[in-house]
C-alpha cells in the first residue's frame, strides 16, 4: 500500500508539475504576444502618421532632389543625342526635324514615364520597395517559390500572411530562409494596414476577363526552369541598374562641366574639364554618409530652381521664337520624321530620344527611400510640366538657330544668364547622380534580404523613413569605378551617352515582364489589359534597346561588362 500510495502521489505530482510547466509556457507566449501586439501599435501609429496628406506632400517635396534630378537634367544633353552625326543647316525643311525630334520627346515621356512608370509601375511596389529585384521578391511570394527552389505549402502560407503593420521587410521572412525552416502555422490575422493617401487604388483592378492565374503560379512553381530564368533575368537587371550607378554621374556631370566650352574657348581644355568632373564626382560621393533626408533639403531646392529657371528660359524662347512648335505634339510629325530619314537613320536617332526617360527606373528603384504617392505626385504635378515646356522651348530655339543643334541647350540660353545657369546645371547634374545612387543603394538592400548577395554593413540614415540607407563599400566603390569611367573616356560626352543608353533600356525591359507577370498573378487583372501592355511596352522598349545596341562598339559595352560582373558575383553567392 505505501509503494502504491507513493506511486500515486508521485504520478499526481508529475502531472501537476507538466501542467504547471505548460501554463508558464502559455503564460510566457502570452507576455511575448502582448509585447508584438504593442510594437505592432506603435508602427501602426507611425504609418497612419506618415501617411498623411502633410507627410505625403513634404516626402513629394523631398523627392524632387533625390529621385527627380536624373530625369530633370536630361534637358542638357537630349537634342544634341539625337542630331550628333545630323547637320541641320544641310536639311531642306528643318520644321520636320524640330518637330520630329519634339513628338517623339512627348510621346516617349508621356507613355514611359507618366504612364507606365507613374500610373502602373509604382504601384507594383513591394510594400513600399521599387526596383526590379521588389519585383521579383513579390513574385516569389505570390507564386511560391524562393531563389533556391518550390516552397512548402506551409512555409507559402506563412510568407503571405507575415505581414507587419507598416507593411515593412522587417517583420518577413527573407526568401533565402526557407531552405532551412521546420513548418510553422501561420501567423495571426492582422488588421488591414492604412490605405496610403492615392487617388487611383493601391492595386488596380480591372474587370472584364479576370482569370485565376493557376497557370502562371503552376509554371513557376512546378519548372525550375522557369524559376532560374525570372532570377537570372533579375540579377542582369541589377546589375545594369548597378552599371547605371556608375556611367549616370561620369554622364550627367561630364555634361553640365563641358558647357564651359561654349563660351570658355581655348582656355578650357578637354583635361580640365575630366579633372573639374572628377572633382565634383568625389565631393559628391563623400557626402553620402548624411543620409537622403539631410541631403534633400540641400538638393531639393536646387532641382525646385533648376526646373523652374529652365521653365521661365523656355517661356522667353516661345515668346521669341514663337509658338509654332507645339504643333510638334502630333504624332504626325513622327511619321514625317521616319518619312524623311528612312527606317534605319531614324532608328540609330532614336538612342538619342530615349535619354529623355533616362531617370524613370531610378525614380522607381528609389521610391522606398519616399512613398509611391509622394514620388507619383512630384512628378505628374511638378517635374512633367517643367520638362515638356523646357523641350519645347529648345525647340522653338533650333528652328531659328539648326546650326546649334549639337549643343542645343547651352546655346538657347539667353547670354545674361548663361554663366548662373551653368552653375546652375552643374549643381543639378550632382544631384542628378543621388538619384542613381540611392536607387543602386536600395537594389543592393533588397538582393541582400533575398540572400544572393553578400551580407554588407548597411547604415539607416532615418527614423522615420526606414528606407533611406546608406552603404559605404557599395558607395565608394561606384566613386572609384565613376573616376575610372571619366578618365577611360576622357570626357567624350557623346561616347558616355551611348554607354549609358544601353543599361537604361535594357532595366525597362525586364521590369516590364515583371509588371505584367505582377498584374496578371498578384492583381489578378484582365488579360485584355495585361497582354495589350505586355506587348505595347516591350515593342515600344525594344525598339528604343535595338537602337542603343547598335552604339556598343563606341561605348555601350560598359554597362553589359559591369551587368556580367555582377551576375557572377548573385550567381556565385546564391549556388
Amino acid at each position: 500500500m505505501i509503494a502504491i500510495r507513493s506511486r500515486n502521489i508521485s504520478t499526481h505530482g508529475g502531472g501537476k508539475s507538466k501542467r504547471w510547466g505548460k501554463d508558464k509556457e502559455e503564460r510566457q507566449k502570452e507576455n511575448v504576444w502582448t509585447r508584438d501586439q504593442d510594437l505592432v501599435g506603435k508602427l501602426k501609429a507611425q504609418e497612419r502618421e506618415r501617411n498623411t496628406w502633410s507627410s505625403t506632400f513634404f516626402l513629394a517635396y523631398g523627392s524632387l532632389g533625390v529621385i527627380y534630378g536624373d530625369i530633370g537634367t536630361s534637358i542638357i544633353y537630349v537634342f544634341g543625342q539625337i542630331f550628333v552625326n545630323t547637320d541641320l543647316t544641310q536639311s531642306a525643311d528643318v520644321t520636320v526635324d524640330i518637330y520630329g525630334a519634339v513628338s517623339l520627346i512627348f510621346w516617349t515621356l508621356t507613355l514611359i514615364a507618366l504612364f507606365k512608370y507613374v500610373f502602373v509601375v509604382l504601384r507594383a511596389n513591394d510594400t513600399g520597395e521599387g526596383g526590379t529585384v521588389a519585383l521579383y521578391a513579390q513574385l516569389c511570394r505570390t507564386m511560391g517559390f524562393s531563389p533556391f527552389g518550390t516552397m512548402r505549402t506551409e512555409d507559402h502560407k506563412q510568407v503571405l500572411a507575415l505581414r507587419s503593420a507598416g507593411g515593412k521587410m522587417y517583420a518577413r521572412p527573407t526568401l533565402g530562409e526557407h531552405r532551412h525552416r521546420a513548418p510553422q502555422a501561420a501567423a495571426p490575422k492582422q488588421a488591414a494596414k492604412t490605405k496610403r493617401p492615392v487617388i487611383l487604388p493601391y492595386e488596380p483592378y480591372f474587370g472584364f476577363l479576370c482569370l485565376e492565374p493557376w497557370y502562371i503560379n503552376s509554371l513557376f512553381r512546378r519548372n525550375r526552369w522557369a524559376q532560374r530564368s525570372l532570377m537570372v533575368f533579375t540579377m542582369i537587371a541589377t546589375g545594369l541598374v548597378i552599371g547605371d550607378g556608375i556611367l549616370m554621374p561620369a554622364f550627367s556631370v561630364n555634361s553640365a562641366i563641358a558647357g564651359i566650352d561654349q563660351h570658355g574657348g581655348e582656355a578650357i581644355d578637354n583635361g580640365a574639364i575630366v579633372g573639374i568632373t572628377i572633382a565634383v564626382i568625389v565631393v559628391l560621393f563623400l557626402t553620402q554618409h548624411f543620409g537622403t533626408q539631410k541631403l534633400a533639403y540641400l538638393f531639393t531646392p536646387i532641382i525646385i530652381l533648376w526646373l523652374t529657371a529652365n521653365l521661365a528660359i523656355a517661356i522667353y524662347n516661345l515668346r521669341t521664337y514663337g509658338g509654332a512648335v507645339f504643333q510638334g505634339l502630333s504624332p504626325y510629325w513622327i511619321y514625317r520624321f521616319f518619312l524623311k530619314y528612312g527606317g534605319r537613320q531614324a532608328w540609330i536617332m532614336l538612342s538619342g530620344v530615349m535619354l529623355c526617360v533616362a531617370g524613370v527606373e531610378t525614380m522607381f528603384a528609389a521610391m522606398g527611400h519616399f512613398s509611391q504617392p509622394a514620388v507619383a505626385i512630384a512628378f505628374g504635378l511638378f517635374a512633367y510640366p517643367c520638362l515638356m515646356i523646357a523641350y519645347l522651348g529648345q525647340g522653338a530655339y533650333l528652328i531659328a538657330h539648326p546650326q546649334d543643334a549639337q549643343n542645343a541647350y547651352f546655346a538657347s540660353v539667353p547670354e545674361p544668364v548663361f554663366w548662373p545657369m551653368l552653375v546652375l546645371a552643374t549643381l543639378a547634374a550632382i544631384v542628378a547622380s543621388q538619384a542613381v545612387i540611392t536607387g543602386t543603394f536600395s537594389i543592393i538592400r533588397q538582393a541582400t534580404s533575398l540572400g544572393v548577395f553578400p551580407r554588407l554593413r548597411i547604415v539607416h540614415t532615418d527614423s522615420f523613413v526606414e528606407g533611406q540607407i546608406f552603404i559605404p563599400v557599395i558607395n565608394y566603390t561606384l566613386m572609384v569605378l565613376c573616376i575610372v569611367v571619366v578618365a577611360g573616356f576622357g570626357g567624350d560626352a557623346v561616347r558616355l551617352g551611348d554607354a549609358y543608353g544601353v543599361a537604361v533600356m535594357a532595366v525597362m525591359l525586364i521590369t516590364t515582364v515583371l509588371v505584367t507577370l505582377i498584374m496578371i498573378a498578384k492583381w489578378r487583372a484582365s488579360l485584355l489589359i495585361c497582354i495589350p501592355f505586355l506587348f505595347f511596352f516591350v515593342f515600344i522598349e525594344g525598339v528604343f534597346l535595338g537602337s542603343t545596341m547598335y552604339k556598343v562598339p563606341s561605348g555601350g559595352g560598359v554597362p553589359i561588362a559591369v551587368s556580367f560582373f555582377v551576375v557572377i558575383i548573385l550567381c556565385v553567392w546564391w549556388a
